[in-house]
């Protein structure tokens, strides 16, 4: 063999075994690249595959390797056609022989789901149902589902509606992930959609009492003095309440019934939490500096963060429904009725009333006095000052142990609700990252009959910030950010 020969056998040798197209009789892999300007290569897409048993067996695994590369690029060829469709379509139009072609068998029968029907390619039912017509070009299958979707007698269906009408009348190959992304991309139906996806809950908890107190603010009826509002005050262990009825919402109402009610009662608190419409007053926040008590914000749409005082209205303004009867106004009058009743009543995820764990021994109800209990009998009964003084210190000796038992009681039970959160919630999976756009679920909307037709999410806006704790700062789409945080 000569000098040129060995060149040209070399030459070969390194083409076939190099980018973009390289083979082995077992597979093949090749990459798609673009070039720029000055001819530099980029690699746009990867693709590889291995041969079957047959293919294996051909010794021309180099021709079989371009072969198949060059198929796989197909899409990426002709970006306006459905390649496979496309050629169907080629082939019925050319009135070959199917079944004396060079097609593969599975090629033959698939092919003989189509026909033509004046020049327009058309698959044959396989359930006795009409012909669907086969739509080749991308550009026109788009058209179709934003016509199905949104255009008259769309109605902004789901996926699953707008699918079974185009499906019942079209057909191509990527129908179902077309139209899957469409609709995530419909601005409509995002606005309006009642899907979300929550941040998996932190849960939080406090050892010590008084050391956190959740604040809200419930807009009540109208009721006798022109009270509107219930200020609702709970501690984050214990579950012990404190509330006031008030004329408005206004701070100093508001700092007044924290600083009497809570800072006079029990000593300055660990920290206050609330939403920010409760507490956002720079009034409240410098008066609480003053006392060395915190005030931490719930994230916007996020009142898990608050969860004992939260869950705590419900049964509160139940109470106060029960009480008042049919004459709701009079609920300001029933208020120490239905905290007294909530401080005394054993609470689930602490196993104890309120009151015990925060004076170290059970209330004594009205009715001990006609059916005197234990504690009863003692208070009234004729004993030394001595033994009342022994008692006591056992009484508070065990608070200890009651206060450690209901903390791990607290904790388990709020690791259980985060289990139970995270399973039936449909959670986020990844983080969302900086400079992403997002819209904001509208919690405002409720059920209120002028906010039916409303959308559900605002924005959109651009995330400025991962604060951690499923929790983000958001900035408008200008980059100016906007105040408290998301989530």
């Amino acid at each position: 063999m000569g000098k040129r020969a060995r060149e040209c056998i070399f030459y070969l040798e390194k083409r076939l075994n190099q980018a973009p197209i390289d083979g082995s009789p077992i597979g093949a892999g090749a990459v798609l690249q673009q070039e720029d300007k000055t001819g530099a290569r980029y690699v746009c897409r990867y693709e590889s595959k291995a041969f079957s048993e047959r293919e294996r067996r051909d010794p021309s695994f180099e021709i079989n390797t371009r072969v198949q590369s060059v198929k796989a690029q197909d899409n990426f060829i002709d970006p306006e056609n459905d390649v496979k469709l496309k050629k169907v379509y080629d082939l019925l139009s050319n009135n070959i022989e199917i079944n004396n072609s060079r097609l593969h068998r599975n090629e033959i029968k698939e092919l003989k789901n189509y026909f033509l029907k004046d020049e327009i390619l058309f698959r044959r039912p396989l359930d006795g149902r009409i012909p669907r017509r086969v739509i080749i070009n991308k550009g026109e299958q788009n058209q179709i589902i934003q016509e199905i979707h949104s255009g008259i007698g769309g109605g902004h269906r789901g996926r699953d509606g707008t699918m079974r009408k185009i499906k019942d009348r079209y057909f191509w190959y990527s129908m179902y992930k077309d139209v899957e992304t469409f609709i995530k991309k419909c601005d409509s139906c995002q606005r309006r959609s009642p899907i979300r996806f929550h941040e998996p809950l932190t849960p939080t908890w406090e050892p010590k009492l008084f050391g956190k107190v959740g604040v809200d603010l419930v807009l009540m009826p109208t009721g006798i003095n022109n009270n509107k509002y219930l200020i609702i005050a709970r501690d984050d262990l214990s579950g012990w309440v404190e509330a006031k009825a008030l004329q408005k919402n206004s701070s100093d109402l508001v700092w007044r019934f924290l600083f009497e009610d809570i800072i006079c009662r029990f000593g300055t608190v660990g920290k206050f939490v609330a939403d920010r419409g409760e507490l956002k007053s720079n009034e409240i926040i410098q008066s609480a500096k003053r006392y060395g008590v915190n005030i931490s914000f719930t994230t916007s749409y996020h009142p898990q963060s608050n969860g004992m005082v939260e869950r705590g209205h419900a049964p509160l303004v139940n109470a106060l429904s029960k009480y008042c009867a049919n004459k709701p106004g009079n609920w300001p009058k029933k208020l120490s009725l239905a905290l007294w009743a909530d401080r005394v009543t054993v609470k689930r995820t602490t196993g104890m009333p309120p009151y015990k764990l925060v004076y170290g021994q059970d209330a004594i109800l009205p009715i001990e006095n006609k059916y005197p209990s234990w504690n009863y009998i003692l208070q009234n009964s004729n004993i030394s000052t001595e033994e009342l003084l022994e008692f006591r210190m056992k009484q508070l000796d065990m608070k200890n142990d009651l206060l450690s038992n209901s903390f791990n009681m607290l904790k388990h039970s709020r690791e259980e609700n985060k289990k139970y959160f995270d399973a039936t919630k449909r959670i986020r999976k990844e983080p969302l990252r900086k400079g992403e756009f997002v819209l904001v679920f509208d919690n405002t909307i409720g059920k209120k009959r002028q906010y039916k037709l409303s959308d559900r999410w605002i924005g959109p806006y651009i995330v400025y910030e991962n604060k951690g704790n499923g929790s983000y700062i958001l900035s408008e789409l200008d980059g100016s950010k906007i105040k408290g945080t998301f989530s």
